[in-house]
């Protein structure tokens, strides 16, 4: 097994949370919202509709996004028991 050297890079503290550094979308602020709920309605498509292997991945994205972004999902009618 290779040892690898960390770079300097891990070792900065850029002043974000390890979530929003990881999950910084790449578009216009005003196509944000739009992207956000279609990612919600297509983790919940797969969780009513897909393999049972997929189901339980899929719950978890949306529960996670649903919970991260609550306000967005309430103004679009997205809610957690949307589930069962």
């Amino acid at each position: 097994m290779l040892s690898v050297k960390r770079s300097s890079i891990f070792a900065q503290n850029r002043a974000l949370s390890p979530a929003e550094e990881m999950y910084e979308m790449n578009c216009r602020e005003e196509l944000r919202e739009h992207l956000l709920v279609e990612r919600m309605r297509q983790w919940l498509s797969r969780a009513r509709y897909g393999q049972e292997y997929v189901r339980r991945r899929s719950r978890k994205n949306y529960l996670s996004l649903i919970r991260t972004h609550r306000a967005l999902a309430e103004r679009h009618g997205l809610r957690e028991k949307s589930l069962f």
